[in-house]
């Protein structure tokens, strides 16, 4: 499969980074290199195989590969660590989603064309041909960045029913 690889840490290339893997600057290769014959990913019987259709970046996937996360995984990694797809296999203990469906979950290796998740942290968005694809890509958006949005306004700032906030800006 073809996959966003992350062979060693550093700070990213900025913009060029998505256009080439070579660092203007430096004249060296960036952190990340687009690989074509990447290994799919092994599914354990609690997990479910998802087709990416798109992946979103988060403040913190970038604090990972300069290794500034307090999560660090082994080299080479694919990052990312929110997708949306459509569910192509499920484990032997995967009940409640079948293939086909489309899908948002929080996984770790979003930027491949294949990744896997936990099933109890999936969320199912229904049947996939009923979703386009700008859809799918706000979907990829929902379980990290509206689940933190959620939990500071839940938890942190104890927002309660009739109450109103307004919110200038956020950011990482």
């Amino acid at each position: 499969m073809h996959a966003l690889v992350c062979t060693r840490l550093g700070p990213p290339a900025g913009a060029q980074l998505l256009v080439s893997t070579r660092t203007v600057e430096e004249g060296e290769p960036g952190p990340l290199q687009l690989v074509s014959e990447y290994p799919n990913p092994k599914l354990r019987p609690n997990e479910v195989r998802i087709r990416v259709a798109a992946a979103s970046l988060n403040f913190a996937d970038a604090l990972q590969l300069q290794g500034s996360y307090q999560e660090k995984p082994r080299l080479p990694f694919i990052p990312g660590s929110e997708v949306s797809g459509v569910v192509t296999e499920v484990g032997a203990e995967v009940l409640h989603l079948k293939p086909g469906t489309a899908v948002c979950a929080p996984s770790s290796g979003a930027f491949a064309q294949e990744c896997v998740a936990a099933a109890s942290q999936v969320l199912s968005l229904g049947p996939s041909q009923h979703l386009s694809l700008s859809q799918m890509q706000e979907a990829a958006g929902l379980p990290i960045a509206f689940g933190t949005a959620h939990v500071a306004l839940q938890e942190r700032a104890q927002l309660k029913g009739g109450e109103v906030v307004l919110i200038l800006g956020a950011g990482g």
